[in-house]
């Protein structure tokens, strides 16, 4: 089950960008209403998953897929409405690019090197929130405290990816030190 909800978000992800960006008429307002849809439908299948054992292989690796897929639609599309400013987007796009490779190189390792830990997920769900009332703001009212609780979220959402790159460096390490010994 938990599995179906994330392929569902998967599948509103481009629906939300084109209804961001599509110029014009009253289509911000559904794009806020299909991001805070497919962001709680994260927490669902996470909830799901875990009460009923539903933990996959497949929903290891397509749940983070899609909150970064869904994050990533959102600021490119607010950094195209001006919403948001580049170096947002390209601070937002290079930490996840790092983490893509951290997971890479795990892979080629034969050693996964991130491992989730309480601190992305409560900073993930924040970026989320932050977003969700960001396209608020861009959808119905422009309140530029949605801009700054934006930026704090991108200041924490860099600060897990540090905490995450350490870990990896350790793990990494750790892999090397096996495979020389």
């Amino acid at each position: 089950m938990a599995n179906v909800i994330t392929c569902f978000r998967l599948t509103l992800i481009p629906i939300f960008f084109v209804l961001l960006v599509w110029p014009g008429g009253h289509s911000e307002a559904a794009a806020f209403f299909l991001f805070a849809v497919a962001a709680l439908s994260d927490l669902v299948d996470g909830y799901v998953a875990r009460r009923f054992s539903g933990v996959t292989e497949f929903g290891r690796l397509a749940d983070p897929f899609a909150d970064r897929a869904l994050i990533f639609a959102a600021i490119i599309g607010l950094f195209i409405k001006g919403a948001i400013p580049a170096w947002a987007l390209a601070a937002l796009a290079g930490r996840d690019a790092i983490m893509v490779l951290g997971y890479m190189l795990g892979i080629y390792l034969k050693k996964p090197l991130v491992r989730v830990n309480q601190f992305g997920r409560v900073t993930n769900f924040y970026l989320m929130a932050a977003i969700v009332l960001l396209l608020f703001s861009v959808a119905f009212l422009d309140l530029p405290v949605f801009s700054w609780l934006f930026y704090i979220g991108v200041v924490l959402y860099l600060t897990s990816g540090l905490v995450y790159i350490v870990q990896e460096v350790s793990l990494l390490t750790e892999a090397v030190e096996e495979t020389i010994a």
